[in-house]
């Protein structure tokens, strides 16, 4: 699964007033530094750590898992050291863009280019 780096916009939590939610999960939306806002869960190990304007590392599944109907997005590293967020971010505009883009759950699925494996 790739991972894309993204800054925490707003943080929505099951206990924040004005929200009625059916479970226990945080969530947030994430302006990807290659991509559109997304909105990610929040892994729960660092849930509690998380702020806004954080960056962070989101691992977007490629392909549908079969026990998953929507692959979700996934907050899984809050970075606080800027040098190390500005070190990611030159790595990342080095390479190329992937050649498969990843699925978000609300947008169809863009099929691979022809030429990908020739």
């Amino acid at each position: 699964m790739p991972y894309e780096l993204g800054k925490v916009e707003t943080i929505i939590k099951p206990d924040d007033g004005g929200v009625i939610s059916a479970d226990i999960k945080v969530l947030a939306t994430v302006s990807l530094h290659r991509g559109p806002t997304i909105i990610a869960e929040v892994d729960p190990r660092i849930a509690g750590e998380i702020e806004e304007d954080d960056h962070v590392i989101v691992d977007l599944p490629l392909i549908p898992s079969p026990n998953e109907s929507r692959p979700q997005p996934r907050i899984v590293k809050i970075i606080k050291d800027e040098k190390l967020v500005n070190r990611v971010k030159a790595e990342i505009e080095k390479e190329p863009e992937a050649m498969v883009p990843p699925v978000i759950p609300w947008q169809p699925a863009t099929p691979p280019p022809e030429d990908m494996f020739g």
